[in-house]
């Protein structure tokens, strides 16, 4: 009877052990966010700013994206991939860039967006800026991620007043 029990027990842990495998430390999370820090660009263009739709970046040209991929629990994902997208105004198109996190959970993007339209205006008392807003996406392999940025001003040009 005893060695009936011993046999249930073993067959019941292996059973348990298939279905709940043991959990590593070590093992980072799938990505989840993207915390976007730095968007620098070219052009005399630089920053966050507000035109009144919302606090963006604002963009010419050629940017570099900066920032960390960290799972649900906030925790950086390393040697992940990261692919950004964004919809330019001009030509409709879609412009992508990729790259991949390093040791850190850390990542910087170079992404060509090319030129703006300059759909929308705002005035300032010197002169008046051009630029499109333009969708902002984040990817880690085919999963869509939420990000801290969404948007982008796509600057055009200004003109003097």
């Amino acid at each position: 009877m005893k060695k009936i029990g011993l046999l249930f027990m073993l067959c019941l842990a292996a059973v348990f052990t298939i279905i709940f495998p043991a959990h590593q430390a070590d093992a980072a999370e799938a990505p989840y966010k993207a915390s976007i820090t730095n968007i620098s660009t070219d052009g005399g263009v630089y920053g966050k700013i507000n035109y009144g739709q919302g606090q963006f970046w604002r963009v010419k040209y050629n940017i570099t994206i900066s920032g960390k991929l960290l799972d649900q629990n906030g925790q950086p994902v390393p040697n992940a991939p990261v692919r950004f997208e964004a919809d330019t105004k001009v030509g409709n198109t879609t412009q992508t860039a990729s790259g991949t996190t390093d040791a850190n959970g850390t990542f910087e993007v170079p992404m060509y967006l090319g030129p703006a339209a300059g759909y929308y205006t705002y005035y300032t008392s010197v002169s008046v800026h051009y630029y499109d807003i333009i969708p902002f996406r984040v990817y880690s392999g085919d999963s869509r991620l939420a990000s801290t940025d969404n948007s982008l001003y796509h600057f055009a040009y200004q003109v003097r007043r």
